[in-house]
């Protein structure tokens, strides 16, 4: 087994906490009273579709890679669970972005020279200073205590919207082996450039992976 049980127990438990989370914070935002349309439809239409979105991702997640089961997934079922964490990042960020725009609206917030905020500029991460030092003072503390989070949500979404997207690897290399993979790949790709794709499939057959998704 990947996952000592416990671990796998716990797993389950924050699994089938999700939908109660989702709902407490819906029932926050949503029993607010707003001042701006604006700011109403970003908790109703942005928070709550997000969240419920998210929530589904992470038991899809789960349905289609339990953490228990130690077969090896077949290539569909990983590109199945990316699909999936893909969509809960962006949604994360967004998520975030949202929250961060309600309090915007509600507070009236201008620059110091009373202009628009710049929508890259709105957010809850310690480079949305305008937002920041507008918040109660508890609160910006706890957001401080999470900018290693914020850091990294950030380069997993501009990673997936600009760079290589996420992914689960079907296999993994030893490290002893890097140096043939690499061989191996530049002689697959000179293969393939001449039209060669019996000869590139005899090189693949010929890498030294370890099968199974070192995530699982």
């Amino acid at each position: 087994m990947y996952f000592a049980q416990s671990t796998i127990d716990e797993f389950y438990v924050e699994l089938a906490d999700t939908t109660a989370k989702r709902i407490a914070v819906l029932e926050a935002l949503l029993s607010q009273s707003y001042q701006v349309p604006r700011a109403q439809e970003f908790a109703a239409h942005g928070v709550s579709r997000r969240l419920r979105t998210m929530e589904l991702c992470l038991k899809n997640v789960f349905a289609i890679l339990p953490p228990e089961v130690e077969d090896e997934p077949s290539m569909n079922e990983l590109v199945d669970a990316v699909i999936q964490i893909q969509a809960f990042i962006f949604n994360a960020f967004a998520c975030v972005d949202n929250i961060a725009w309600i309090w915007v609206c509600e507070q009236k917030l201008t620059t110091d020279k009373g202009e628009a905020i710049a929508a890259t500029h709105i957010g809850l991460s310690k480079n949305c200073r305008i937002i920041r030092r507008s918040l109660p003072t508890e609160f910006r503390e706890h957001l401080v205590s999470l900018n290693p989070w914020f850091a990294q949500l950030e380069d997993f979404r501009h990673a997936l919207a600009h760079c290589i997207p996420l992914y689960i690897p079907p296999s993994a290399v030893l490290i002893k082996d890097a140096a043939k993979y690499e061989l191996l790949e530049k002689k697959i790709a000179k293969a393939l450039r001449r039209g060669r794709r019996d000869k590139a499939e005899q090189l693949a057959a010929e890498q030294p992976v370890v099968c199974g998704s070192p995530t699982r």
